[in-house]
């Protein structure tokens, strides 16, 4: 077995089915939302490509403070671009989100196209990044650039927005729970003005992909491959052991593997309901490819990370939003039509 911090369906051909691992879960511990079924699941073959154990919850952490201070909560994008403009004027702390061709760009920036209503595919996986959304999406990425942020972020690394929260100088980030924990943990001075809160709402929804789908395949020439879904049912028969220890940051695909998962979350930090908007993270999560399946046309779109080379080409003004659109949709629609002709969507 090996476990990938996404789903990897190009490698469809080479590991089993792990239908009856999912099927035997979700019989004894529930049934996973959507967005674990899209990223594991081929409806073109008909085969789980591998199997999601857990997901890391995608959440906003900021300084509670300094959003305070503003009259705003950054509960919409566009609050987050007039308050983080406020807040970068007023008290010299940008807005820093990833914009970078690195892991938390990749996932930053599709955040921001889901709720303005952009994707790469539609429901039925053909190629639809050309639209007025994606056009939207670019625009307003490149304001919220401009007025809240530093050109840093262009550059940053996976750790960037870890240090550039807990140092104090960022007023907002788009992460996983890493950084409100390390803050705790570590008992930082910032820990006391952090908090965290669900993806904002965008012109077309609250949405965004979950940080990381923590998925284990197993090998078609495993010598034991009996051995490894048996293995893979009963970890998620001790989930809920792995679910503390992560510190949460380790969400459970099938909810009753946590079954009091609202209590526990409550329950604890010494400041009162600091984690229990992880009860709602689901409801504003979904998987890579949105609003179709997570496709191996839609990983090597993301490992040639050509949605964060677009978006970056904007911000710098090398391109115009359309002329960059277009260039990007070019490439993907090669990669469309490889993986179709390939029979994998």
């Amino acid at each position: 077995m090996v476990l990938f911090l996404s789903s990897r369906p190009a490698l469809e051909d080479y590991v089993i089915d792990h239908r009856e691992i999912f099927e035997e879960c979700e019989s004894r511990f529930g049934k996973v939302s959507a967005f674990i079924k899209k990223s594991c699941f081929n409806p073109r073959t008909d085969k789980y490509h591998g199997f999601c154990e857990s997901y890391a919850p995608t959440v906003l952490t900021y300084r509670k403070d300094l959003w305070d201070a503003v009259g705003h909560a950054p509960l919409t994008w566009e609050i987050i671009r007039k308050g983080g403009r406020a807040i970068k004027r007023l008290h010299e702390t940008p807005v820093g989100i990833s914009l970078s061709s690195e892991h938390n760009g990749e996932y930053s920036i599709r955040a921001i196209m889901a709720a303005f209503g952009a994707s790469v595919q539609d429901i039925h996986a053909h190629p639809s990044l050309t639209s007025p959304n994606t056009l939207d999406a670019l625009k307003f990425a490149k304001a919220l650039y401009e007025e809240t942020m530093t050109p840093d972020v262009l550059r940053w690394n996976s750790a960037s927005n870890n240090q550039y929260m807990l140092s104090g100088s960022g007023s907002l980030t788009i992460d996983t729970m890493s950084i409100i924990r390390a803050a705790q943990n570590k008992t930082l001075a910032i820990d006391k003005d952090l908090a965290i809160t669900t993806l904002p709402e965008g012109p077309a929804r609250r949405v965004g992909p979950m940080f990381s789908a923590n998925t284990y395949v197993v090998w078609k020439f495993a010598k034991n491959p009996d051995g490894a879904k048996k293995f893979l049912v009963d970890y998620i028969a001790r989930f809920h052991e792995g679910f503390l220890s992560s510190g949460f940051q380790n969400m459970p695909s099938f909810p009753k593997s946590v079954f009091d998962l609202d209590a526990v979350v409550k329950s604890d930090s010494g400041l009162p309901d600091r984690y229990s908007v992880l009860s709602d993270v689901p409801s504003a999560l979904t998987n890579i490819g949105y609003p179709g399946y997570s496709n191996a046309a839609i990983d090597e779109v993301r490992s040639k990370r050509i949605l964060t080379k677009m978006f970056a080409q904007v911000l710098s003004e090398a391109s115009t939003p359309s002329a960059a659109m277009e260039q990007a949709s070019t490439e993907i629609a090669k990669i469309f039509d490889k993986w179709r002709e390939a029979g994998k969507i």
